[in-house]
């Protein structure tokens, strides 16, 4: 900072949010016991009896086998009944008295207002009770296990602990002003006005005018 010039901004942000989790959820676990997935005698995915599936990339989603899919084995006409079976299961799930799955969203329904889904997300997005993370293993022992503290992310954005950390430091912003309804999307954009330089043209963010005094 001693350093910068000035007429220097420095911007910071931070990549997410992080929440405290001791225990995991093994979603592949259940959908195996209610024959909505299954593995062949190796112990891989048998896509002829799979329906659905959690990912072992541990996106916080589920996907479906759709006949979109290479070897997909449900048919349009039959996602809805799918979907809703498996929004049942899900919110049946029980650690003690505890629900622990606490939100279940359909990618097809929900995808304008949450910003999920699309060409590289997933099908039905889920959200745990906080203390919970994915087990996304195809062969977990329980379906819920618990294991030491960690931080982790990647749930609901909507969670006030996934929330990013946003700065803005230097002449012409405004000192002191609290920001409201800022999202990361919001970053780039705001960058490039300050550049002066196109906002990129996929960008889906704001620029952040009211952060700065004279914004013009």
């Amino acid at each position: 900072m001693s350093q910068r010039t000035e007429n220097t901004i420095v911007a910071l942000i931070s990549d997410h949010g992080m929440e405290a989790t001791h225990k995991l959820v093994a979603i592949n676990k259940l959908l195996q016991e209610k024959g909505i997935m299954a593995l062949d005698e190796r112990g891989r995915v048998d896509l002829a009896k799979t329906r659905a599936i959690y990912p072992t990339i541990n996106n916080g989603y589920l996907l479906i086998n759709g006949t979109d899919r290479k070897e997909g084995i449900v048919r349009p006409e039959e996602r809805d009944d799918l979907v809703q079976l498996i929004r049942k299961l899900l919110f049946e799930i029980r650690d003690g008295d505890r629900q622990v799955v606490t939100g279940v969203y359909d990618a097809k329904i929900d995808e304008n207002t949450m910003g999920n889904g699309g060409e590289s997300g997933g099908d039905i997005y889920i959200d745990l009770l906080p203390g919970y993370e994915f087990d996304p293993r195809f062969t977990a022992p329980d379906l819920i296990t618990t294991r030491e503290p960690r931080g982790m992310h990647g749930f609901n954005p909507l969670r006030l602990s996934m929330r990013t950390l946003m700065v803005l430091n230097g002449p012409g912003v405004q000192a002191g002003r609290r920001l409201s309804g800022v999202q990361i999307v919001d970053f780039a954009p705001t960058l490039a006005w300050l550049l002066g330089v196109p906002v990129p043209k996929d960008s889906t963010g704001r620029v952040l005018y009211e952060a700065f005094s004279d914004p013009r």
